[in-house]
């Protein structure tokens, strides 16, 4: 890979390009990727444990993995999800929870909804007069009309008003299922244009889009269908490479569009995220949609439910599945690999487990795999991730919504568990995550580092005992303090509270986490002189912050008319990326600091000779611009050396 200096913006950059992604890389996802800062918070004082640690966690800040994606702490919606159409108190919590993307209208019925129509006159001409999943029909569905008026359920400007309110961008799941159950000849043609017209009328508000839900599914709208309605000779069932053929068509009438208004899309296809299925249906999928697609599509989506189906699943079986995403991101590698494709990023825009009996969806145990999905999502190079559902419907004992709805005896919009959880999750996760050894297996572990030199981290402990845990961070130079919560469970339901306590703070309501204080509650502050030592409990969660060593201020004396020049030499790896001259960071938003000359002698360390801007420059506010990911922390070493 050969560095290249571009232009953006007025400012001289260094940036790494190359015909595709690289393995395990968010991407698209990252294009828009910024620093994070956060300032260090005023906390409850609390003492290191004295206990002998029994589990030892290292950091190496130096070792980074990813680039963390801010699409991968979505959400999704739904017609379901009306309680944002009508309470502002939930949809302020949706806000803080900070999203970042929304995914519309589904699910299942994204294949069944007509986002145009207000009314049965306003359907295509051409649609059955019955919608059947299965031929012979015995499952029937009715349209949905995305711009219904007096309705109950949320639509299509519902939607739209729920992204402003929440600063958040969408990802629309297009209405395939079209293509396959319109009757006339073009249906194909026609179901692209449905799905252009949204393009146009959405005018970039979306950034991603989706390509149908779940096409390779026998609970999916065109699926099969019923041959005596059709006279073209269509395939009785659907495959992987009808579906390719006909993304193709879609792809094409969508970029088309977004042509025409001026909008950035980005559209991703179905895969199926296993190698064999009972369904064969499944198993030839990936075949047949990449022979099609190959690297036409922007990203691939995902989608699971961890846990098997219905199973009244036990603690232990709902952590054991955390090791599917990792088996997800192999068995898309692999088809890659087979067919010779530049990697394409990959997208969890589903995401949940289907236990029942227990109420385990709607119990801290839900929020505590929600975290590490996310965490291994970030790790293994996922650029997005959903949860299903920000909303759900009470199906009795629990359902998958992260708010409230129709549950007896709890309150419309209740936040449960899980809402708590992706809340302090994104709060001290940065924007790079760094390599993390756990050496027990009870004990996940997760770090990431903030541009404003602090470091994130998270950790979980997977079973039934305490744990005390040692955390070793290695080239970090860390402040005075580390902050941190901690999340765990109550006593109610057994193994499956539905309850979330948060540094001792729990609901108000039976159900659900501190509502009325999660944005107050202060962290427990200890202080840092040496390693940090923790007490886990049995089922906890830590999501802590440790404070990096105060930058000083760099301020140029100069007051004349040329710059100042700065010579730093660094006994660190410096990637052969990072061998031309003439690239800038840009500081305090206008001033630049550029490399005027790079002198190497060794390949572990390197000379570089900086010329700076004349206003005043303050180190911790330098943020690189388009850098390789792995030079990322050589800036932040830089900055601490200035």
């Amino acid at each position: 890979m050969n560095p290249k200096i571009i232009a953006l913006c007025g400012v001289i950059c260094l940036t790494a390009l190359n015909n595709g992604f690289a393995q395990n890389h968010p991407g698209i996802f990252v294009n828009d990727w910024k620093s994070k800062n956060i300032e260090n918070p005023v906390g409850v004082s609390t003492p290191q444990t004295s206990a002998t640690p029994d589990v030892s966690i290292t950091i190496d800040i130096r070792d980074t993995v990813n680039k963390v994606s801010k699409y991968i702490f979505g959400g999704n919606l739904n017609p379901y999800s009306s309680l944002f159409k009508h309470d502002s108190i939930a949809t302020g919590h949706l806000k803080n929870l900070s999203p970042n993307v929304l995914r519309w209208p589904g699910g299942n019925l994204s294949n069944e909804y007509f986002w145009n129509a207000a009314t049965a006159a306003d359907l295509p001409t051409d649609l059955p007069a019955r919608l059947a999943i299965d031929a012979p029909s015995t499952t029937q569905r009715n349209y949905w009309l995305g711009m219904k008026q007096n309705t109950k359920d949320a639509t299509t400007p519902d939607y739209y008003k729920t992204l402003k309110e929440t600063n958040a961008t969408g990802c629309i799941c297009v209405n395939y299922g079209y293509a396959r159950y319109g009757k006339s000849a073009n249906s194909v043609q026609k179901a692209a244009q449905l799905a252009a017209d949204w393009v146009r009328y959405d005018k970039g508000r979306t950034r991603f889009w989706e390509i149908g839900n779940e096409n390779f599914g026998n609970w999916q709208s065109g699926y099969e269908l019923d041959p005596s309605l059709y006279t073209d000779g269509r395939p009785k069932f659907i495959s992987g490479a009808t579906y390719g053929a006909h993304c193709l068509v879609f792809i094409d009438s969508m970029r088309k569009a977004a042509h025409e208004v001026g909008a950035e899309i980005y559209i991703g296809v179905q895969a199926w995220e296993d190698y064999t299925s009972w369904d064969p249906i499944q198993t030839a999928w990936n075949d047949g949609l990449f022979q099609q697609v190959r690297n036409k599509a922007d990203f691939i989506i995902l989608h699971n439910y961890y846990t098997p189906y219905q199973d009244n699943s036990t603690i232990p079986t709902i952590f054991n599945s955390l090791s599917n995403t990792k088996h997800f991101n192999e068995v898309l590698q692999s088809y890659f690999t087979k067919y010779s494709l530049n990697p394409m990023p990959l997208a969890l825009t589903e995401y949940n487990i289907q236990c029942r009996d227990s109420a385990q969806l709607i119990s801290y145990i839900n929020g505590m795999h929600a975290t590490m999905v996310l965490c291994d999502a970030i790790k293994l190079g996922f650029g997005m991730a959903q949860r299903w559902s920000t909303v759900g419907w009470w199906s009795g004992v629990s359902d998958m919504g992260t708010f409230s709805y129709n549950e007896p005896g709890v309150r419309h919009g209740n936040m449960r568990p899980e809402f708590f959880y992706l809340y302090y999750l994104q709060k001290y996760m940065g924007d790079v995550m760094v390599k993390t050894i756990s050496d027990n297996a009870d004990v996940a572990a997760y770090a990431s580092t903030f541009s404003s030199g602090q470091c994130g981290i998270v950790l979980a402990n997977k079973s039934k005992t305490d744990k005390k845990v040692k955390v070793k961070m290695s080239n970090f130079k860390h402040g005075a303090q580390y902050h941190y919560y901690l999340l765990k469970g109550g006593t109610d339901n057994g193994s499956f509270s539905s309850k979330v306590f948060v540094n001792g703070q729990g609901p108000a309501d039976l159900k659900g986490g501190p509502t009325d204080t999660y944005e107050k509650i202060k962290p427990y502050t200890t202080a840092l002189n040496g390693d940090i030592v923790i007490e886990l409990p049995p089922y906890g969660t830590i999501f802590m912050l440790v404070e990096g060593a105060a930058k000083p201020a760099f301020k140029s004396a100069n007051t004349g008319s040329e710059p100042d020049k700065i010579s730093l030499s660094l006994s660190m790896p410096v990637s052969n990326e990072l061998s031309a001259t003439g690239f800038s960071v840009v500081a305090n938003g206008n001033d630049t600091i550029t490399v005027t000359n790079i002198v190497r002698n060794d390949p572990d360390s390197a000379i570089l000779t900086f010329t700076l801007g004349r206003n005043i420059v303050s180190t911790d506010k330098i943020t690189p611009l388009l850098l390789p990911r792995k030079d990322i922390n050589f800036y932040r070493s830089f900055v601490e050396q200035l």
